[in-house]
Formats: structure tokens, sequence, C-alpha cells
């Protein structure tokens, strides 16, 4: 008997390759190679405020972020692997910073490689100790993109995965420049769910309607900042951009899950989630015939219908100064 997909399976392919790739399951246990001893820090710097949609969002929503998010593409980590490997000494290890870590989606990623020293650093507390329970054994610091809890000139590389519009702005530039050696790379990664699924077309059109007001990585406000005079002899660059795709398995139930772990659906009044939801699985119903896939729960045995969601997946990144 074939077995059944499981929740977190996942294909993944370069738009400009046409070559696919298993990726490991979501779930990663924890590199042991990194410890809080081998940490330079500084004294925090002074308490910057996050934006209060994001604060409340993925406060009220950590471990559904968890549970529903995706991962991110074998090739477009080996890409990222490989801009930190070219600006490595020889024979050298790497630290490592991903900023504004979340439960650690991209930090586990990076924790395989074991040159890299890596350590994270992430606002919210529900979103700490998510990362804790996760990877207890890679340092979590509270911080912000611009007050970062490490010494100068201390890092290789940065990496924001699915975060960089909350901190667009000159004062994390700034901030992130100064924990960066010279040379050193700034990583920016988003997942964002493929209109080329009408169901997910559709889907969007339910919940983007929330986020006009926000900071959104889809509205593309984020990449004004590198052309602010500062940031570019901070950041001279270029800005380089390439994309991946993904395809993740989505049940009904987590299809509502999804969105709700969105900062900006999250921070919604009850109500106001109950109206959302209502138009999400009435967007599902409407396209119960791509929920045409068997899964088990792996946890509870439970089968479910599935569909398959298209993700496309944005490497950015820019060296420093």
């Amino acid at each position: 008997m074939r077995a059944r997909p499981q929740l977190c399976t996942l294909r993944a392919a370069a738009v400009d390759a046409g070559n696919s790739f298993a990726v490991a399951p979501c779930l990663v246990f924890p590199s042991s190679h990194v410890t809080t001893s081998s940490l330079h820090l500084a004294a925090p710097a002074a308490r910057h405020r996050i934006h209060n949609v994001a604060a409340a969002g993925f406060e009220n929503q950590a471990a559904m972020y968890e549970k529903t998010r995706p991962s991110y593409p074998f090739n477009s980590v080996e890409y990222v692997i490989e801009l930190i490997r070219a600006q490595k000494l020889q024979g050298t290890s790497s630290p490592v910073l991903d900023l504004a870590a979340g439960g650690g989606k991209f930090t586990r990623l990076l924790a395989r490689h074991p040159w890299l020293e890596v350590s994270a650093v992430e606002p919210v507390a529900a979103m700490r100790s998510v990362f804790k329970e996760m990877m207890p054994m890679i340092p979590c610091l509270e911080g912000t993109g611009d007050a970062i809890p490490f010494g100068d000139k201390h890092f290789d590389a940065v990496t924001v995965a699915q975060a960089f519009h909350w901190m667009s702005t000159l004062e994390s530039l700034r901030e992130i420049h100064r924990v960066l050696r010279p040379k050193g790379t700034l990583v920016l990664i988003w997942n964002m769910e493929s209109r080329s699924a009408p169901w997910m077309g559709q889907l969007r059109d339910v919940y983007e309607q929330y986020d006009t007001h926000i900071p959104q990585y889809r509205h593309g406000e984020w990449k004004k900042v590198f052309a602010l005079p500062e940031a570019q002899r901070l950041f001279p660059g270029p800005l380089t951009t390439r994309f991946f795709q993904q395809e993740m398995i989505v049940t009904k139930g987590m299809a509502w899950e999804r969105v709700l772990s969105k900062s900006y659906i999250a921070s919604l009044t009850r109500s106001e989630q109950a109206l959302v939801r209502s138009r999400v699985d009435r967007v599902v119903e409407e396209h119960i015939a791509a929920f045409d896939l068997s899964v088990e729960d792996p946890v509870t045995g439970k089968i479910d219908r599935a569909a398959r969601q298209p993700i496309d997946t944005e490497v950015t990144f820019i060296r420093a100064a």
C-alpha cells in the first residue's frame, strides 16, 4: 500500500533550474554545536517598540505560526549557505545571526551546518518560548532590528526570514551594519503563497484586505530604505534577488489556521476573526475539488482531505561596506 502524504510534506525547485528537491520534515532536532559560552554579547541596546500589529499577532498565535507556516526550500537554503561560505575565511567557522527568528523555522536550517555558529534574536516572548522548546541548545535573545544585543563586527552574516518588512528603517540598517563584519552579508527571505492555484488566489483576496495599512512584504515598501544615501553607504550593494518555489500539503483545517497565523488576522477581535473564517471556509468549499489528497496526521493518525499549496520563496541579499 502506498504511504499517504503527511502534513509537512514539501517539494521545492529553483525557478531557473527545473530540478526538484525533497525537503526534510518541518520539525528538526536542535543542533548541539552552539552554546551560550561561545557568544560575545554587548550590553543590550535601548529597547525599541515593535509594530503593535506584529507584537499582538505573534504573541497571540506563536504556536499556530509554528504549526502552519511552511519551511524553506532546500535549494534556497543551500543558496544562502553558499552566500555565507563565499565570505568566510578558509578553515574558520562563521558566526551568523538569525534576526527576528520567531520560533526558529529558518534558524534550524542554518544550524544543520556545523561550520556555522548560529545565534538568534527575537522580540516577541511567545515566539522565544517556541524557539526554546524547539532548539534549546541555540541561544535566542530578546532584541529588535534596531537594538541587537551583540558587539560590533561580530557576524559574517545576518539573516532575516519573513520579517524585514517590519524593520525596514535606517535605524535597523545601521544596527545590522554595526554587528556585521566588513563585507558581511545581509540575507532577506520570504515565503509567499502563490496565486497560481485559483483557490489560493481567492483565499488571498479574503485576508489581504486586512493588511493594506501595515508593513507587509508583498507591498514592496521594504526595498525603499536601500535607496537612501546613508543606506547605500552602509550597504553599497547591489541588492540581488533570486526566486525559488515549493509546494506544501494543506488540509482543510490548516487553510484557516494558516490565515490565523498572520499577524494582522491574529490581532483582530474574535467577531472579526469569525467573519474572516466564514469567508475562508466558503472559499475552501467552493474549491473542494482541489483538496483531492488523503493525508494522515502523523500525531493522531486521522485522515483528512488536503490540497497542494504552491509557495514562492524570495531570497534577497546585499553586502555591507
